[in-house]
């Protein structure tokens, strides 16, 4: 999910569009849960904290 036209950065590497936005909105609706990790040293991050980069 890198950077790429039309896509919004929202954490290190990850750079997601309008509708991939929908998608974790829906599946988080549905109870799961998303969370974005580059490497499994790398600290992970939930969608409602991405989320928060993506409207603002």
């Amino acid at each position: 999910m890198s950077a790429r036209d039309n896509a919004k950065k929202v954490g290190p590497n990850v750079a997601i569009t309008e509708n991939e936005a929908a998608a974790f909105d829906t599946l988080s609706q549905l109870g799961m849960t998303i969370e974005f990790q580059l490497v499994p040293d790398s600290k992970s991050y939930s969608w409602e904290n991405a989320k928060m980069n993506f409207i603002s």
